[in-house]
């Protein structure tokens, strides 16, 4: 929250006792340096509202890592494999971006995510189905304004604490699925600007907690 700029400096690798870098609501620009993979202490990484552009780093040293936030920022690159291997990791935040690819499948192995913001970017290739019959700590989901293929998971009996799905703005299809009424902490349900067919099932009238 200052009027910092330029580049971010490659020597910031070399702190490797660090654990929480906040840098966010700035100007830096150019890319994030690779050097911030080597902070294996590294815990927080808030890089978001600047003008960083390029890549997400490979973070596979930062073992730690808890909470990446590196939302509205002019990042373009491919979704980095490394950041599905994360499993300590209890926030993502990438929203606002241009990141483009698939989504890892291998993201369900992050048992422990709670937040997963990735809308507003170039995101394809189809849901990893999976997650939401494994991912039981996910309080919300927006990956909303993507080009993401594919039907609604039909798997979401570990969705125990999903309070937000947002999947508006992609290029879904097929019918919602009856199992989506059996999602008690569903509050946010945001499904329009796709390819949906079919009826509205009534069991989503099961939703006690559904606000909007």
């Amino acid at each position: 929250n200052n009027n910092l700029g330029g580049a971010l400096p490659a020597d910031i690798g070399f702190l490797i006792g660090m654990r929480h870098l906040d840098l966010q609501h700035n100007g830096f620009t150019g890319p994030i340096p690779t050097e911030i993979g080597r902070l294996y202490n590294l815990q927080n990484l808030e890089l978001n509202h600047n003008k960083l552009t390029g890549a997400i780093p490979d973070m596979a040293l930062s073992k730690n890592l808890t909470v990446i936030h590196l939302e509205n920022n002019e990042l373009h690159e491919s979704f980095p494999f490394s950041l599905a291997l994360q499993h300590s990791l209890k926030e993502i935040y990438i929203q606002n971006n241009g990141i483009k690819g698939t989504i890892p499948g291998e993201i369900e192995s992050i048992r422990g995510l709670e937040i997963m913001r990735m809308g507003n970017n170039n995101l394809s290739g189809k849901l990893p189905h999976g997650m939401f019959g494994k991912m039981s700590h996910l309080r919300e989901v927006a990956l909303d304004n993507n080009k993401l293929t594919g039907y609604l998971p039909t798997d979401t009996h570990a969705m125990v604490q999903l309070e937000i799905l947002a999947l508006n703005g992609n290029n879904l299809e097929g019918i919602i699925p009856t199992v989506w009424g059996n999602v008690p902490s569903l509050r946010t349900l945001h499904l329009k600007e796709n390819s949906i067919s079919g009826p509205i099932p009534t069991e989503l009238g099961k939703l006690s907690s559904l606000k909007d």
